[in-house]
């Protein structure tokens, strides 16, 4: 009997681990609220660890950079984006829209204006905000490998754009969705007002390239 509740009981080196990522979690879900209430500069490791109950040196073993810290905030908002839609679909929905069949990609810019209203603000001002340093554009670098080029990859393709176009036409689609996004916050556009326009916004984008 001893051999088999030994057997039942989760390895100890695998409870560590689970109480370091809930810890971790909770350190991104802080630093998070502290950039949408307050702005990226609210967001240190000595405030963060203040909020946390926990020492400045464990925030730091955690993110050892604020590039770090700020990659961890758009990661988490990335993999509940994949929850909801898998980037395979996200990608076939792209497609879809620029051939003019647009309700995938429709329900993928309202999945987004979800995820931003409920405690993913903070990536979109991250990812909106002027590259300050060396180490922030090491920050939008790893954004964009990591996750932003399953889109443009989309784009690109379709319209056999150059990396720079890509990249213009990206920065002012996620430009467009801010603002659209901001009037919808405000009580100005209904939700679906508000993603229509960006459809509508972004396909005008792309209109020199058709």
């Amino acid at each position: 009997m001893s051999n088999v509740l030994a057997q039942a009981k989760p390895p100890l080196e695998n409870l560590q681990k689970a109480a370091a990522d809930l810890r971790r979690d909770q350190l991104v879900d802080i630093a998070s609220k502290l950039i949408e209430s307050e702005g990226i500069d609210a967001a240190k490791h000595a405030r963060i660890a203040t909020l946390a109950g926990c020492t400045r040196s464990l925030v730091y073993h955690y993110f050892p950079t604020r590039s770090d810290l700020f990659s961890a905030i758009n990661a988490a908002f990335y993999r509940s984006l994949d929850t909801f839609m898998p980037v395979d679909e996200q990608q076939e929905a792209l497609r879809e829209n620029l051939r003019g069949n647009k309700p995938n990609s429709l329900r993928l810019f309202g999945i987004l204006f979800d995820l931003l209203e409920n405690g993913g603000w903070s990536s979109m001002i991250l990812r909106t905000t002027p590259e300050l340093n060396a180490d922030f554009a090491v920050y939008l670098d790893s954004i964009h490998d990591n996750y932003e080029k399953r889109w443009q990859d989309v784009i690109a393709e379709h319209f056999n754009m150059s990396e720079v176009d890509c990249a213009l036409f990206f920065q002012h689609t996620i430009n467009i969705a801010k603002t659209t996004f901001v009037f919808y916050r405000k009580d100005q556009l209904s939700k679906s007002q508000a993603i229509e326009k960006l459809d509508i916004a972004v396909n005008q984008l792309l209109n020199p390239y058709r």
